[in-house]
C-alpha cells in the first residue's frame, strides 16, 4: 500500500488482495508479475515479515494461484485524513474467486467509511463483480428511513467506528438472504474493466454496465488492437473544443452522462518485450470520447519503460469523468 503511486489516473494504490491468475491475452506480460516477485526477494533477508505478504504468489516468472488477503492494507485508508483518488488492487484482482463475500462487504464498508477518498476498482472478472454487486440491496425493505450508506439488518454501523462487517453479518448473504446492502449507490466507488481487444469489450463490457456504479470505466490497457465503443456511447459532439494541452474542456459525465461508460484510459504495453500499439487505435477511442463526451486519459505509448510518450499527438488528455463537476465548485 502507498499513499504515492506511478500510475498516472491514481495518486495512491490500496492492495489488500495480492495474487492472482492469467484469464485472457491481456495478462501474457502482466507488470504484477515482475513487481510481487521483486518485493519478495528485496524483503527476503531484511523484513520476513513484509516478504510473506509476497511469497508464494509467483513460480517461475506466473501467477501460482494463490491470493492473500491483508486487512490491514485494506482500512488503510481509513487512517488517511487527505482525500486520495485510490486504485484497489493493482497486484490482483479485487473479484478474484478465491476472494470471499465476507471480504468484498469489509473492503465496501472501508469505501462507505472512507467518503474523503475516491476508490477504483479494475477487474477482468466482471461476471463475479456484477453478481456480488446485484445480491446487495438497495432498499431495506422494511419501511424504515435510512441516512444512506452500508446497511445491516439490526442497524448501520456508526459513523468512524472503524468496524468491519463478521461473519454473522453474512448470514443469508451469499444465498441471496439480503441480510446486507447499500440504500444508495456509493458515489466515491467507480467500478471499471480491462479490455485490451474487441473481444474482451464485448464480452466484459454488457456485464459492467449491468452493475449498479456511480461511475463506470473502461481501461484498455494494453491496447492490443482497435476498440469500437459505439455500442455503449452515445454521439453527441461538445459544443465547445479548445486547442490546450489538456484536451477540450470536459462536461462532466457523472453528471450529466450520455452513456453508460463516463470514463476512458488507453495506454500501450511496456516492459522489455512490449507489443507494439498502433497510436491510431488509441486516437480512434479518443475520437469516439470526444463525439460522446466522455471523459478521456491516454496513459502513454507502448515503450520499454513506463510513461514513457504520454501525449497524443502533442496533446496531454487527462481527463476524468468528474472534471466538470470539480469545475463547477
Amino acid at each position: 500500500m502507498s499513499d504515492k503511486t506511478k500510475i498516472s489516473w491514481a495518486q495512491a494504490t490500496v492492495n489488500w488482495a495480492r495474487g492472482c491468475q492469467k484469464v485472457s491475452d491481456g495478462c501474457k506480460s502482466c507488470y504484477a508479475i515482475g513487481q510481487v516477485a521483486g518485493l519478495a526477494r528485496k524483503m527476503g533477508g531484511v523484513n520476513p515479515e513484509a516478504a510473506a505478504k509476497f511469497e508464494g504468489l509467483v513460480k517461475d516468472g506466473n501467477w501460482t494461484g494463490v491470493v492473500r488477503i491483508d486487512e490491514k492494507a485494506m482500512t488503510q485508508p481509513l487512517r488517511w485524513q487527505k482525500g486520495r483518488r485510490i486504485f484497489v488492487n493493482s497486484l490482483g484482482d479485487t473479484f478474484h474467486d478465491s476472494i470471499s463475500d465476507l471480504d468484498l462487504l469489509r473492503f465496501f464498508e472501508v469505501v462507505r467509511q472512507a467518503r474523503r477518498h475516491t476508490f477504483l476498482v479494475l477487474t477482468k472478472r466482471p461476471e463475479r463483480m456484477k453478481s456480488f454487486c446485484e445480491r446487495l440491496r438497495f432498499d431495506s425493505g422494511d419501511g424504515r428511513e435510512r441516512r444512506g450508506g452500508l446497511w445491516l439488518v439490526g442497524g448501520p454501523y456508526p459513523e468512524g467506528t472503524q468496524q468491519l462487517p463478521g461473519e454473522d453479518q453474512l448470514r443469508g448473504f451469499s444465498n441471496g438472504g439480503g441480510r446486507y446492502g447499500f440504500t444508495m449507490v456509493m458515489k466515491n466507488l467507480w467500478l471499471g474493466v480491462t479490455a485490451e481487444n474487441q473481444a474482451t469489450a464485448d464480452e466484459r463490457i454488457p456485464l459492467l454496465v449491468q452493475t449498479p456504479a456511480a461511475v463506470r470505466f473502461l481501461s484498455c490497457e494494453p491496447l492490443l488492437s482497435a476498440i469500437d465503443l459505439s455500442k455503449w456511447l452515445v454521439t453527441s459532439p461538445p459544443e465547445e473544443k479548445s486547442s490546450t494541452r489538456e484536451g477540450w474542456p470536459f462536461s462532466g459525465a457523472s453528471q450529466d452522462p450520455k452513456g453508460p461508460l463516463s470514463w476512458i484510459i488507453a495506454g500501450g504495453e511496456s516492459g522489455s518485450r512490449f507489443r507494439p500499439m498502433d497510436l491510431d487505435w488509441a486516437r480512434s477511442l479518443r475520437d469516439q470520447c470526444v463525439a460522446s463526451g466522455t471523459a478521456y486519459f491516454f496513459k502513454q505509448s507502448s515503450a520499454t519503460k513506463p510513461g514513457q510518450g504520454d501525449t497524443l499527438d502533442g496533446v496531454a488528455w487527462r481527463q476524468f469523468p468528474d472534471d466538470g463537476q470539480r469545475r463547477g465548485e
